[in-house]
């Protein structure tokens, strides 16, 4: 008994350090800047019109990052606020650039929005890291829109949940992102947490092409099945993340999150209004509740 205590101490000690390290280094690096088109735009944007209608209990959601999808964003937002408040905000997303060491990244650095400051949470970042399930690389960052377009969102929308970022290279390997959401799963209230993948569909294809891979994709995505999903490749043709959409998953099946509905689905395509579009993104709206 004596033992467990003092190992249940000792972890603590050193996730304290953990954490106080990771709060001199936030301290040490400037805020990652805002997305630039909000930032110029943000009232405009939060004066565009529509609201998704999005039942309570929600506590998962696929969303994409693509800045054309402004007025589509806000709606599923507006939506997703109208219908839960949650404490947590965990926000996934590609590393589109493969910076940094780590397979899976996370932050402690603070975010700017037009908001104001947005703060991950520096408890569960030291933790992660701490538990090895997460590398703390805040200049990975930096330039992440996956990241950076949400967070304005999240800010506005969930303006008291504590949140959290992660970024997953093209070389996470399955192992690794069911070992960070098992983790997540296992520490946060299911009813209180929101996570919300930043994921666009296929990309550089023509709207045809899209349509047909994206209908591919959303059908594996509705078996619950991580391996039915795609699986992680840097040319991968149907989305710009298969771990972050593999965390996503995990994560609502691990809660039991059996109702899965498609908002929306749109094609950059579709929002410009030009069908013939040579290069093209797919973009696709769910909940899992």
């Amino acid at each position: 008994m004596r033992r467990t205590e003092s190992n249940y101490t000792w972890n603590l000690w050193i996730a304290g350090l953990v954490v106080v390290g990771l709060l001199v280094v936030a301290n040490g690096q400037p805020p990652v800047p805002v997305y630039p088109f909000q930032a110029l735009n943000w009232q405009w944007i939060l004066d565009l019109p529509g609201q998704d209608p999005i039942a309570a209990g929600v506590q998962a959601a696929i969303l994409p990052h693509d800045s054309i999808s402004i007025k589509e964003l806000t709606a599923f937002y507006r939506g997703l606020a109208a219908a839960v408040q949650p404490r947590f905000v965990v926000i996934l997303s590609p590393n589109h650039y493969d910076a940094g060491r780590a397979n899976i990244q996370t932050t402690s650095r603070v975010f700017m929005t037009a908001d104001g400051r947005a703060h991950p949470d520096w408890s569960l970042v030291g933790q992660l890291r701490a538990r090895g399930l997460a590398g703390s690389e805040g200049d990975s960052f930096t330039k992440e829109h996956g990241i950076t377009a949400q967070v304005e969102y999240a800010k506005r929308f969930f303006p008291e949940a504590r949140w959290l970022p992660l970024i997953f290279k093209s070389t996470a390997t399955p192992a690794e992102v069911d070992a960070v959401m098992r983790w997540l799963e296992q520490t946060l209230p299911a009813n209180q947490t929101l996570v919300l993948a930043s994921i666009d569909f296929s990309h550089y294809l023509t709207k045809t092409r899209a349509d047909i891979n994206d209908t591919k994709t959303y059908r594996q995505i509705q078996t619950m099945d991580v391996n039915q999903l795609p699986t992680s490749d840097i040319e991968c043709e149907f989305l710009d993340s298969p771990a972050a959409l593999r965390a996503v998953v995990a994560y609502a099946h691990s809660r039991e999150l059996n109702r899965l509905t498609l908002v929306r689905r749109d094609n950059t395509a579709d929002i410009r209004g030009e069908p013939n579009l040579v290069s093209t993104t797919g973009h696709l709206y769910i909940t899992f509740s």
